[in-house]
């Protein structure tokens, strides 16, 4: 629970120093958050960063934390993923990493955290997820390669235990489109509408109707599926109608449907959401933007809520309304206005 705490705050204090600084904000194209990092994606393709900076995360050559926005990373960035360390897809679609290789994050080996470097033989590559301690690339040729911890077999090749290089995820097919992790499960999106899940299933958070884990992926009984979010032992999908499923962990009222059940096997529907267009979770918690701009959440408080609750013991089982207007995008559980 403290866990959660500290992180949010310190990514409270890493945006608010990044909205200081004016100069910036027109040129703002994605942003993208650790642990305790904030890294800034500019319309030109260069990446800065602030935040804090073990294994040097940040990415510029050093371990020391910083409190506004540093030199520029790299000029040639599609977009920025990050887990232990860091992913960058590159406008050539090449992956490179930077950071902390505890886990196998960096898609090769080594023991330097402070270079840049390309993931070997990740070329062709369309879009990338990470998240905690796994990576994953989805290249051109519909295939899907992952790498990192692989705790619970989440990577998805048939095997357990860390992969430092790249492999290839079994039993997907070839028409994927987006993949989110929660570092124990990880789930994807087809081009259909339909999901698949593969790793840990202690909370029924793989949907199959079991609390079996899994190695390779298995299809989840849902269709119409526009965006998935993976958060510990929670799965979230948006449906193209705009409403929202979940399933998993409910122990904090993360299902969003009303109910005190500590888990759910398969998809519910989260209750009284219509006109959703975006989804996120850190795991703890969930919010959803409408399409008229208000944002609406549940799950665990702890202030990050914005209604004045900030004790540990405050959950929401059901959505409500938070006070904020005209908002355009969700990241990792905060909320942001470009």
């Amino acid at each position: 629970m403290m866990i959660k705490l500290v992180r949010i705050m310190c990514i409270l204090v890493v945006v608010c120093c990044f909205f200081l600084s004016t100069s910036y904000a027109s040129q703002i194209n994605d942003i993208e958050q650790g642990t305790h990092q904030t890294f800034i994606i500019y319309s030109d393709g260069s990446v800065t960063s602030c935040g804090r900076n073990f294994g040097g995360i940040l990415g510029d050559g050093t371990d020391i934390d910083r409190n506004v926005l540093g030199p520029v990373l790299m000029c040639n960035c599609a977009k920025v993923q990050v887990s232990d360390s860091v992913m960058v897809l590159t406008n050539d679609h090449t992956v490179w990493t930077w950071g902390y290789n505890r886990d196998g994050t960096r898609g090769y080996n080594t023991t330097d955290n402070f270079t840049a470097a390309p993931v070997p033989n990740m070329t062709g590559v369309k879009d990338i997820s990470a998240h905690s301690t796994n990576c994953f690339a989805i290249k051109y040729d519909g295939t899907i390669w992952g790498w990192g911890s692989n705790n619970y077999g989440s990577i998805g090749d048939g095997t357990t235990g860390m992969k430092c290089n790249p492999v290839l995820v079994k039993g997907l097919p070839p028409n994927i489109i987006s993949i989110s992790t929660s570092g124990v499960h990880t789930l994807a999106l087809d081009n259909q509408g339909n999901v698949w899940a593969w790793g840990s299933n202690r909370y029924g958070n793989l949907g199959d109707g079991t609390t079996n884990d899994h190695l390779t992926p298995v299809q989840v009984p849902i269709d119409h599926v526009k965006d998935i979010e993976a958060g510990g032992y929670l799965s979230i999908a948006l449906k193209d109608d705009g409403t929202v499923w979940t399933w998993g962990d409910n122990q904090q009222g993360e299902l969003g449907d009303g109910s005190s059940d500590t888990y759910k096997m398969t998809p519910v529907q989260v209750s009284g959401l219509s006109d959703i267009i975006a989804i996120s979770t850190n795991g703890g918690n969930v919010m959803a933007l409408k399409k008229d701009g208000s944002v609406w959440a549940w799950g665990a408080d702890f202030g990050i809520l914005g209604n004045g609750e900030s004790s540990s013991s405050i959950s929401h089982n059901v959505p409500i309304k938070l006070n904020l207007q005209n908002i355009k995008k969700l990241s990792d559980g905060a909320s942001y206005i470009f």
